[in-house]
């Protein structure tokens, strides 16, 4: 059984964690013996647009090919612009990019978001006459198919003419459904729970990097965007009661906050994430949209209370007493959010304990690598079985 993934996001020496949830799902099914062969389209940057703005120079600095342990990786360029959402050429651009690697015949695409991942393999797996199964994220439910008409076709399309589609979470399943009459299924990559479950000593992480033992250590862990809610999260701070108390943010992005009790620790590649879990009392996802929370899971498995913002994935984390809830882009309950976590240390630890047993049972990454392969050999097994 070959299968051939295709995903915008996957780790690298410039972007340590972007798409680690990719990374902990590939290497799960190879440790079951499937090892995927993985396509990562990567921007072409002209030399004009890298002089004009550096923070897209290093794409192309990228190498052609890369080893992740058994998995070999291939990066191809395409053609885009920087509203590739908008314009809507770079699922042709995708597919021609990737035609030139001359693939060998795969049993099945796996697809990872709908655009312009998705839209490219529809035509690919026609080519080949193999089955397509895309994964949805989050962006590419609850943003692309809002853009326009015509964004929105593209969307349906996508899905239907897809043989599976899967979800992060209930939440991007039920929206697609909305959106397109089709259901997915839903199945996240998992988090790995021996690594988050097992951090370093709290006392010791904070003395090494200058934080008092008292005081009361609110952590962010991702891109510095506005649509993220860093600003958010800052103005919310800034109302509670942050005596003896630091915001610690692990990322990088042009919305960078600034603040007398803010520190920065910029961009961590994933095996660094647990020593600054074991530094924080709390970890907040603020994000006005959001397909999963793939940094949830971790704080969850590390038995950590976590504030979030009630979309997307987060909401269906964190409900039923599983952590703290807000409505995005609301500054004061989030700030109320913060104080009681701070103020009431059994209910904080509560929680974090309500949400590590949900991740444990939902969420452990080899039981899902398990299922995923399961429903590869089927799909395969079912479109051999079709007239040629």
């Amino acid at each position: 059984m070959k299968v051939l993934w295709i995903t915008p996001v996957y780790p690298n020496e410039y972007q340590p964690y972007s798409g680690v949830f990719c990374q902990i799902q590939a290497h799960h099914i190879a440790d079951l013996g499937l090892v995927p062969e993985i396509v990562v389209p990567v921007p072409y940057v002209p030399p004009l647009v890298k002089w004009m703005n550096q923070r897209y120079g290093f794409f192309n600095s990228m190498a052609g090919h890369a080893e992740d342990g058994p998995i070999h990786i291939s990066r191809v360029r395409y053609i885009t612009s920087p509203l590739e959402y908008v314009f809507g050429v770079s699922h042709v651009t995708q597919r021609l990019a990737i035609s030139a690697l001359n693939l060998k015949k795969p049993n099945l695409i796996h697809a990872h978001f709908a655009y312009p991942v998705g839209a490219a393999a529809i035509d690919m797996a026609k080519k080949w006459k193999i089955p397509l199964i895309l994964t949805l994220y989050g962006d590419d439910v609850t943003i692309h198919p809002y853009v326009s008409r015509w964004h929105l076709r593209r969307f349906q399309r996508t899905v239907r003419q897809s043989d599976m589609i899967i979800a992060l979470s209930e939440a991007l399943a039920d929206e697609t459904e909305e959106l397109s009459g089709r259901k997915p299924r839903v199945l996240s990559s998992g988090v790995d729970m021996h690594r988050f479950g097992n951090l370093p000593n709290n006392l010791s992480m904070r003395k090494k990097h200058g934080i008092s033992s008292d005081d009361f250590v609110v952590t962010y862990i991702g891109n510095l965007l506005i649509e993220k809610g860093v600003l958010d999260l800052v103005a919310a701070f800034e109302r509670c009661n942050s005596n003896h108390s630091r915001l610690i943010f692990i990322g990088d992005g042009p919305d960078k906050p600034t603040g007398p009790l803010i520190m920065h620790f910029g961009k961590r590649p994933n095996q660094d994430i647990p020593q600054f879990l074991a530094m924080a009392d709390v970890l907040v996802l603020p994000s006005h949209h959001e397909g999963l929370g793939q940094v949830i899971l971790e704080a969850g498995a590390a038995g950590k209370p976590v504030v979030g913002a009630s979309t997307g994935g987060i909401k269906n984390l964190l409900s039923d007493d599983r952590g703290w809830l807000f409505n995005p882009k609301d500054t004061h309950v989030l700030a109320r959010c913060l104080d009681e976590v701070k103020q009431n240390s059994q209910e904080a630890k509560r929680r974090g304990n309500r949400l590590k047993t949900h991740i444990m049972e939902y969420h452990s990454p080899s039981k899902n690598a398990s299922t995923l392969i399961k429903w590869y050999r089927s799909l395969i097994q079912q479109n051999n079985r079709l007239p040629s």
